[in-house]
């Protein structure tokens, strides 16, 4: 039986609601200059910011992509509010689409560079030890990511998992995610992370 999760309704308008319709118009671009052929169905505001949904030989891809225009001033870090509600929604997203295809992908493109994280505690008070390159770097070839890097990462989302849930009648998703194994995890981003993309 599927967990019962948030209604995400967006919120945002203006120069950022310009920017869903160029990145989906730029995804659509790409799929048909790829293979006029293709099967495809793109939208915005659906899930994530935009939803993108290709057919190859029977075959179903579904990419999922937020978008995030701030002034350019300011970094993101895994501990950004945006980071993190992104990645609790597209986990939802994932254990919902992964029951049907193995091919569920999240792409983040913000206006803004990655950032190094400062927090030396998790909102818990939980004393935490940051790895020396920005976590958002790591999460984009995890080949030399550590077993306490990944642990950390999935601590983080798990916290702001639980937030979001709190005063909810449901947990979603929670215990599955708390349930996963390090190796489990790190399959989750390697597999199913596009990119974390600038497009300054």
């Amino acid at each position: 039986m599927a967990a019962v999760t948030i209604d995400r309704e967006a919120g945002d308008s203006g120069k950022g609601f310009r920017l869903q319709l160029i990145r989906a118009i730029k995804l659509m671009l790409k799929t048909i200059k790829q293979d006029a052929n293709t099967v495809f169905f793109t939208a915005v505001e659906n899930l994530e910011d935009v939803s993108h949904q290709t057919i190859v030989d029977g075959e179903v891809s579904s990419y999922f992509e937020e978008d995030k225009n701030y002034d350019l001033n300011g970094n993101f870090t895994i501990f950004s509010p945006p980071v993190t509600n992104t990645l609790v929604s597209f986990f939802d997203i994932y254990i919902d689409q992964f029951r049907t295809s193995n091919n569920v992908y999240l792409g983040f493109y913000t206006t803004r560079n990655i950032g190094k994280e400062r927090k030396s505690k998790l909102e818990s008070g939980e004393k935490i030890d940051l790895p020396d390159e920005p976590i958002l770097k790591i999460l984009q070839s995890l080949d030399d990511a550590s077993d306490d890097t990944i642990c950390l990462v999935k601590d983080i989302i798990s916290e702001e998992y639980a937030s979001q849930y709190k005063e909810k009648s449901t947990s979603g998703n929670l215990e599955t995610l708390q349930g996963l194994t390090v190796d489990r995890f790190k399959d989750f981003f390697e597999n199913n992370l596009v990119a974390f993309r600038s497009g300054k």
